[in-house]
């Protein structure tokens, strides 16, 4: 019996022991603590979050369209095919439910994330509605809770959801990546969280330092507590700031860093229940009043929530029109993007492996092992990193950089030897500039086959924008200038670009004289206003230089013109601007300078030209005219041998298309390829 006692007692001492070692501990409470001795902070679950797109709308307002269709009661489809109609009468709905402040076009934040122009619209809602918006959804045979929440856009560039304020209003999210209706990225969006937020009151009579509150509630997850001191009708009248518990960071040291004294931690328990510390009174501030301790309990697996999950859930919010009648807009949301950012709890083991790594950091990052360490405490995703040193704290800049490891030695760094030049000259291939005639077949190919591809070449295009054009600029012929590509600013030249539809910058759009609409759009391409030619210059491939200022310029941005419909000119039942360029530009900027499109192809009667000059086997140059003020379009012309300067700088001041001299003079040195007839073959060069 004594024996069996001391061997008890013996094991147990042993076990209790083990406790008190990260190491060896296994109870989850013990390693959390122990964690927690060295200021490390476990890692709860993260929710899958992202954006819902509204893919419907419908309203109980009696509302009509242009049309005067009625809209009451009637779902209207995003990029509906069989409702022509589908725009207009999705954002009269919008507009009617928005705040008269931030109509559609005037949001009241705007943002990138992702690359992608991102608006944010409030709903003028009613204030009695929950913060958030829940339903339950079946995902891969799982049922899953989706919090609705109200959204925001961190300077950083991501989405996140704003602390919950009843008061508030709901908003939504306006995505256009300018690749149409039909793209994932362009519409309205909901920002939504998995998970389902709770809170939990405390009142708190006298402060208290150090208060520490516990919230006994399982599966909170790691992103979404929010301290608020509320008033008797449950608004926040403070909303106090999260701080993190790590080594030398604590909540008196964040008072100071932030600026701020109303701060809080966030300490993890056991199956994810988690505490909130206070300040001490001296450094922050110790509560006292009525405070909300808000928290989201999620599931966090680690799930992957695929697009399509989730289509059409409806959700329903009353909002105030602008007549302060109230009224319900009922939205269906849907998941058209794969989510995959939900991480499951930090296991035992990785606690136990990341918490003596992250003390021995010190959340810093100096070394190669720091780098190999640190990253790892901060994501349960991570699962393999290398860095290797290669110099050290105190390595002067001024001296010569070696590698303490020995990899690489006397590492020389030289920044003075980078040189940007231009080279005028190239050369061909014998094989890719000349054409043997056999028979009649062969004009055809030595065209197709030889000649095509040389208009294709890049030197040639680079010619074309440089020593072309400044030939153009200093021609003696009186059509031509310093200025003949620059808009004056006057007059039918000094056009600007609107954005449509209408946003703070956007890539179609059209333009216009001194005041934007439908009807004061100028005509561009086949039919310029006014008969002006240099609005006749912009065509598709054109290059166009924006300035935000004739007179005091700030901001350049040039953009190429994708496509033109109606020769710029806008219909009312146009849902895109009539010109689309190949990048965003800022609504109101001016065009300055317009390089008309090189076109590297020929057309059927310029090949018939040329062909004709081959039969006849005769030397023969070829032109290019960017507009002829006759057809209003570019052009390729050929110079027969009896106009054709073989020698001499390029010039267009005797070439006819341009206005230049006609006379047989031998002298029209306008051509960018010259072809060399010799007996028994075709040379074009």
């Amino acid at each position: 019996l004594l024996a069996y006692l001391g061997q008890s007692l013996a094991f147990r001492t042993d076990l209790n022991s083990r406790e008190n070692f990260i190491d060896t501990a296994e109870r989850r409470e013990s390693i959390l603590r122990l964690a927690k001795l060295i200021n490390y902070k476990a890692k709860r679950n993260s929710p899958a979050r992202g954006l819902l797109k509204i893919t419907k709308i419908r309203t109980t307002e009696p509302l009509t369209d242009s049309n005067g269709t009625n809209l009451s009661n009637l779902n209207i489809n995003w990029n509906d095919p069989n409702n022509s109609e589908w725009y207009d009468q999705w954002l009269t709905i919008c507009n009617s439910a928005f705040q008269s402040t931030n109509q559609f076009g005037n949001p009241v934040k705007s943002g990138t994330v992702a690359s992608v122009p991102a608006d944010i619209y409030n709903i003028n809602t009613s204030t009695d509605q929950p913060v958030v918006k829940n339903f339950s959804e079946i995902v891969d045979g799982i049922s899953t809770s989706i919090d609705v929440v109200k959204s925001d856009i961190n300077t950083a560039g991501y989405f996140e959801e704003r602390s919950p304020d009843q008061s508030e209003p709901y908003n939504v999210i306006y995505r256009d990546d300018n690749l149409g209706f039909g793209s994932t990225n362009t519409g309205f969006f909901m920002y939504f969280k998995e998970g389902e937020l709770k809170y939990e009151d405390f009142s708190f009579g006298q402060p208290v330092p150090n208060r520490t509150v516990d919230i006994n509630q399982s599966n909170i997850n790691d992103i979404d507590v929010y301290v608020q001191k509320v008033g008797a009708n449950g608004l926040p009248l403070e909303k106090w700031t999260s701080v993190p518990s790590l080594f030398g960071q604590n909540t008196i040291y964040n008072s100071l860093a932030l600026g701020t004294r109303t701060v809080y931690n966030v300490l993890s328990r056991n199956n994810d229940e988690i505490s909130v510390v206070f300040s001490d009174g001296n450094f922050g501030d110790a509560p006292s009043g009525q405070f909300r301790v808000y928290f989201r309990q999620s599931k966090g697996l680690g799930q992957v929530i695929r697009a399509n999950r989730i289509t059409n859930k409806e959700i329903s919010l009353r909002y105030n029109n602008s007549q302060g009648q109230e009224y319900t807009v009922t939205l269906g949301l849907s998941l058209t993007y794969t989510v995959s950012n939900s991480q499951a709890t930090e296991s035992d083991q990785e606690i136990k492996n990341n918490a003596p790594q992250s003390f021995y950091t010190q959340d810093r990052m100096v070394n190669g092992e720091d780098y190999n360490i640190f990253p790892l405490t901060q994501s349960t995703t991570i699962r393999k990193i290398k860095s290797l040193n290669k110099t050290h704290i105190g390595h002067s800049r001024y001296m010569d950089i070696n590698d303490p490891t020995g990899t690489v030695k006397s590492v020389n760094v030289l920044g003075e030897d980078g040189i940007l030049y231009k080279d005028t000259d190239f050369a061909l291939d014998s094989e890719e500039i000349t054409g043997t005639v056999v028979d009649s077949s062969s004009y055809t190919y030595i065209i197709d086959n030889v000649l095509t591809p040389l208009l294709e070449k890049i030197e040639l295009q680079n010619y074309y924008y440089d020593p072309y054009k400044k030939a153009v600029e200093t021609s003696s012929l009186s059509a031509y200038d310093n200025n003949a590509f620059i808009m004056e600013d006057a007059g039918t030249n000094q056009v600007s670009w609107h954005t449509y539809p209408e946003v703070g910058e956007g890539s179609t759009g059209y333009f216009y004289l001194t005041t934007p609409g439908f009807r004061n759009a100028v005509t561009v391409f086949n039919n310029p206003s006014s008969g002006n030619e240099k609005l006749g210059y912009i065509r598709p491939g054109t290059k166009i230089e924006f300035v935000d200022s004739y007179t005091n310029t700030r901001f350049v941005k040039w953009a190429t013109v994708k496509s033109i419909r109606n020769d710029g000119t806008m219909l009312s039942s146009d849902t895109s601007g009539a010109i689309a360029l190949d990048v965003l530009i800022p609504k109101s900027y001016k065009v300055r300078t317009v390089l008309p499109n090189f076109r590297n192809s020929l057309l059927s009667s310029e090949k018939s030209a040329i062909k004709t000059l081959m039969e006849n086997g005769e030397d023969f140059g070829i032109g290019f005219n960017f507009y002829n003020s006759s057809t209003g379009k570019e052009e390729w012309y050929t110079i027969p041998e009896s106009n054709l300067g073989e020698t001499g700088d390029f010039t267009i001041d005797n070439q006819s298309s341009f206005g230049g001299s006609t006379t047989e003079e031998e002298d029209d040195t306008s051509w960018l390829i010259y072809a060399d007839y010799e007996p028994a073959s075709s040379t074009t060069t």
